[in-house]
């Protein structure tokens, strides 16, 4: 974990001194009513194929340029028979994170981002025999890694927006997600 640590402070400071850099300089800047907003995503994982679920979070924008936003997602998923064993399996997990946002607005309603931070998973799962066996098991595990990730937003109005984000997460395992869904800007 030290060195994931490593990469995700090494990149949140750089994004920042880039950010604050750009900020001082005079641009053309969007109105915006508050800097403050809430998400809601749909989270397919695309590396297992079968955790899915759904998410929310909250963020804070210090500029056009860059922002924090902090979230969580709540996923599932179930396989049949794992590799021909005779064991069925449902997993339930919870990711919970933080990360700094670098944004580079193209227009005045859509932008690209970057984001880099931290995230906590803990994920439990249950196995049950399909062959008569009589006895089923659940392992749990949790780990704390890093979160990077790029994604789009783009604002219908000046408080309703889409967003769509992919991320690599290292909670316990090197995972993707895919992230859609809708924010609100207050």
């Amino acid at each position: 974990m030290g060195r994931a640590v490593r990469i995700a402070t090494t990149t949140i400071v750089i994004s920042t001194a880039l950010c604050l850099s750009a900020y001082g300089q005079p641009s053309q800047r969007r109105s915006q009513p508050s800097p403050f907003y809430v998400f809601g995503e749909y989270d397919y994982y695309t590396d297992s194929g079968d955790l899915r679920g759904g998410g929310g979070g909250l963020g804070w924008n210090f500029s056009p340029y860059l922002g924090v936003q902090t979230g969580a997602q709540f996923l599932n998923g179930s396989k049949r028979d794992i590799a021909h064993s005779g064991m069925d399996s449902h997993t339930a997990a919870t990711v919970v994170y933080g990360e700094a946002k670098l944004s580079w607005p193209l227009t005045d309603n859509f932008s690209l981002y970057g984001s880099a931070g931290l995230a906590h998973g803990e994920a439990t799962a249950h196995f049950t025999p399909t062959n008569g066996y009589p006895y089923s098991y659940d392992v749990s595990k949790q780990a704390t890694g890093y979160r990077v990730g790029v994604g789009t937003e783009y604002w219908f109005t000046r408080h309703l927006g889409l967003r769509a984000a992919w991320h690599q997460e290292n909670v316990g395992g090197v995972g993707g997600d895919l992230g859609v869904g809708v924010a609100f800007r207050f």
